[in-house]
């Protein structure tokens, strides 16, 4: 494989897993953020970005190995050239040293072919790892999204059963505030009778006195 082709499949995947991040991470988390950012605190939106950077990081990485790998096998590509030119210096030379090149050649061959195949091993491995790390972060994510709003239901909750409480407890109060009220009123007005009375009694008494 050309190092030109190489590079443009390592640019072709990482647009790719750019655009898989965005529509698949991105922009969900950014929706269910938006949806419940009434009761997230500015932690967990804190937490998110944190996350994001990070994934961002981990695909930078990706992209850093996917060059290293695409140097090793430029340095492969270089090597099969020389073995192509040791061969055609080999095709006007005697049987024996002809025998001896294709021994070389043959013996540069496998570890050409045994140097391919651990590069694409280690692209393998790699990309998996980052895969599966990439997951495990997104699983992380998706579980703190989960507690934080069961966090934020059970807070709204209890707040609810504190509003009823407080309301319950001040109904009584004005219940009670109206009965006082009412037997105040009571108490003012016998109160006022029986010193109307004393009064009618006294004003008799002292008519009657200077009569």
């Amino acid at each position: 494989m050309e190092r030109s082709d190489l590079d443009i499949e390592i640019a072709a995947a990482d647009q790719e897993l750019s655009a898989l991040l965005e529509k698949h991470i991105n922009v969900p988390v950014k929706r269910s953020i938006e949806e419940v950012s009434g009761g997230l605190s500015l932690t967990l939106k804190g937490d998110f970005e944190a996350c994001v950077l990070s994934l961002r990081s981990e695909l930078k990485k990706l992209n850093s190995a996917f060059e290293e790998l695409g140097d090793d096998l430029g340095s492969v590509h270089k090597v099969s050239k020389r073995v192509e030119t040791s061969v055609q210096q080999a095709e006007g030379a005697q049987d024996s040293r002809f025998e001896r090149a294709g021994a070389q050649v043959a013996e540069s061959t496998r570890q050409i072919s045994e140097g391919i195949a651990g590069v694409e091993e280690r692209l393998s491995k790699l990309g998996a790892a980052q895969l599966h790390h990439l997951n495990t972060a997104l699983k992380t994510l998706a579980a703190d999204f989960q507690a934080q709003r069961a966090e934020s239901r059970d807070d709204q909750q209890k707040s609810l059963v504190k509003l009823d409480e407080i309301a319950s407890a001040i109904a009584a109060q004005q219940t009670e505030a109206q009965a006082t009220n009412v037997v105040s009123r009571r108490r003012f007005i016998w109160t006022c009778v029986g010193l109307a009375v004393n009064f009618g009694v006294l004003v008799a008494l002292l008519a009657k006195a200077f009569l």
